[in-house]
């Protein structure tokens, strides 16, 4: 719960255009997500008594966490090479 009220604070601070809270953002969200994703796993299983119900929900979150992690890797990759400015931060008052 506390990891997803920080991530969302962080993705409201768009203002800033930091890319280290994005990225701190987003593996908040990764957190939140890879939590839930064990409480459901665990509830359903406790419920149906369907023991692949934990495998699968695991291997959900595994590609959630994958997926998460190559974005973020491409994104900070991006900002460390050459890449264009967006053209609303182009300063063309000079």
């Amino acid at each position: 719960m506390i990891n997803g009220v920080l991530a969302c604070s962080c993705y409201g601070r768009k203002e800033q255009r930091s890319v280290a809270l994005q990225a701190d953002a987003r593996h908040l969200f990764t957190d939140v997500w890879t939590t839930a994703g064990v409480l459901v796993g665990v509830l359903l299983v406790a419920i149906t008594g369907w023991l692949m119900l934990d495998p699968i929900i695991a291997l959900l979150v595994a590609v959630n966490i994958i997926w998460t992690g190559m974005r973020l890797l491409r994104e900070t990759g991006l900002g460390l090479l050459d890449t264009a400015l967006p053209k609303e931060d182009w300063n063309t008052s000079t």
